[in-house]
């Protein structure tokens, strides 16, 4: 069963990076440094502010992807009335929070990284793009 799930996941993997063609990203919060791989469709902005910083990076659709680094702040997702969590999970250095707006039905997920400033989100997913938006989170790196 092991076996089948990741020839599957890995399957995915392969029809997400075949499908589209994509770029490096790398990012710098405090001591802590980010690498990720996302779609060159995505355009970014950028929102400087006295403690920090935010990256946006937003498709057209108004998917977006936040790249939050300063005093932590709740992302708008997590504190709107709409809200529901339905999925939390905890790792050595991250906590994982996923969602759903019940009126708009699109997905959000907010990564907490410990002991530092750095808050990487998605909202407004749909869920045809929520395995992409995943994937691009889950293959995070930082030093």
């Amino acid at each position: 069963m092991k076996l089948i799930t990741i020839f599957f996941l890995l399957f995915s993997i392969v029809l997400v990076t075949f499908s589209q063609s994509y770029k490096n990203m790398y990012l710098k919060c405090d001591t802590m440094e980010i690498t990720m791989s996302i779609p060159s469709i995505f355009k970014d902005t950028i929102l400087n502010y006295e403690e920090g910083y935010d990256k946006i990076l937003f498709e057209k659709d108004g998917s977006n992807i936040i790249f939050h680094c300063g005093s932590l702040a709740q992302p708008t997702c997590i504190n709107s009335i709409n809200s529901t969590t339905i999925y939390s999970s905890y790792e050595k250095i991250k906590k994982s929070v996923i969602g759903i707006d019940t009126i708009t039905k699109k997905f959000w997920r907010v990564d907490y990284y410990n002991n530092r400033r750095l808050t990487i989100s998605f909202e407004n997913i749909p869920l045809n793009k929520i395995k992409l938006y995943n994937t691009i989170l889950d293959n995070i790196k930082s030093k």
